[in-house]
């Protein structure tokens, strides 16, 4: 099956093992959100919404940035070097402690591409509303 998000398989591409590749993403609250046709979601996606999923309670983060790989490198690195610095980062601290592997600790899934700063933002904070991540509060 060809999916619309899925890693790009760079042979030197370290964050593939983290995207969660598939058509939709189930958010907690039970809601499906199904990626738009047309659209192919990889680690070299630029200006993206994303979600983090936690892999040891399923706890979701919503965020947003003009380049994901720059961004889940930074997550990766706040980990391993326990900067709490973002939401996101501090519970996959806590969270996570039992997993040697930084990149283990969590999933990433596109949800959309949107390249006016201003919309992005105004569509994350949409998908927080609607969706309540607990790792956004």
């Amino acid at each position: 099956m060809d999916y619309k998000v899925k890693p790009c398989n760079g042979m030197r591409c370290t964050l593939c093992s983290q995207i969660k590749s598939g058509n939709s993403f189930q958010f907690n609250c039970g809601f499906v959100y199904i990626v738009e046709d047309g659209e192919n979601l990889t680690c070299k996606s630029t200006d993206v919404i994303y979600v983090l999923k936690c892999n040891t309670c399923c706890g979701e983060y919503i965020g947003e940035t003009i380049n994901l790989r720059k961004r889940i490198h930074t997550h990766n690195s706040h980990i391993r070097t326990e900067q709490h610095l973002c939401r996101a980062t501090d519970h996959l601290i806590e969270c996570g402690k039992h997993l040697c592997d930084v990149k283990e600790r969590y999933t990433v899934f596109v949800l959309e591409t949107e390249r006016d700063k201003h919309v992005r933002k105004a569509k994350e904070a949409y998908y927080i509303r609607l969706f309540k991540p607990m790792m956004n509060k």
